[in-house]
């Protein structure tokens, strides 16, 4: 059995992004203990992390949400390890990125690009639990539009995905919307996806921040390869 973890950044009005970490059943246990011991080693050695705090990545480097008043250097050390743990643990790191201004120079109709995006990234899981021989359940982090999310899984499922390579799903045996606070592998999923993010778009940032998250980017190279970044259309 593979578990999909799949978390949403944007970019302004230009890039929806959706990045999918897929991690093994055998697995997933093990990574979010190692996620866990991570913040709590901090905890007990600092004042400032919490163990319990929500690995989320702008909020670990903007200092917000549960990293209000963490010194940017403890926060992007636990950064750093946390995607050595993930890089280790994983699967594969899939992201299928909507590029909204392209699409509206390009097609007259324009296709909502949440839909697009999880349509994309569901077909991507599909494939490789397709080539490993598994089947996978499939985690999206909570959002208002949860309700009609469900309803075009249902939708795929009996009738095909949007894509010209209409699927069908049938290796995903299931979806659904869960709080990101009770998913370690959904904070890992939006520890890759908002560097992805960071990485495509953020290239012009002061040099040390463009080398930090380079690093970033580089310590999940072996999840990386066996995924795909696509930017669409």
């Amino acid at each position: 059995m593979l578990h999909a973890f799949i978390d949403e950044s944007e970019f302004g009005a230009h890039y929806f992004i959706l990045g999918a970490l897929i991690v093994r059943d055998e697995n997933l246990e093990a990574m979010n203990h190692a996620l866990d011991e991570i913040l709590a080693e901090y905890a007990a050695s600092t004042e400032f992390v919490r163990p319990d705090a929500e690995l989320h990545g702008y909020d670990m480097m903007q200092q917000k949400g549960d990293w209000d008043g963490v010194p940017l250097r403890l926060a992007s050390s636990v950064y750093a390890r946390a995607m050595k743990v993930i890089d280790q643990y994983a699967e594969a790191f899939y992201v299928e990125c909507i590029d909204r201004v392209r699409q509206a120079e390009r097609y007259v109709r324009l296709y909502n690009h949440r839909s697009t995006a999880i349509g994309y990234i569901l077909e991507r899981v599909h494939e490789y639990a397709h080539r490993l021989n598994e089947h996978a359940v499939t985690y999206l982090d909570d959002h208002y539009t949860a309700p009609a999310g469900r309803k075009e899984f249902i939708q795929y499922k009996s009738l095909g995905t949007f894509g010209y390579r209409s699927s069908r799903l049938d290796r995903i045996d299931e979806m659904d919307f869960h709080d990101s606070r009770e998913f370690r592998g959904l904070q890992a999923a939006d520890l890759c996806t908002y560097i992805y993010n960071r990485v495509t778009n953020c290239s012009d940032a002061v040099p040390k921040a463009v080398t930090a998250q380079n690093r970033l980017w580089d310590s999940i190279a072996s999840i990386r390869s066996r995924g795909r970044c696509r930017i669409w259309p």
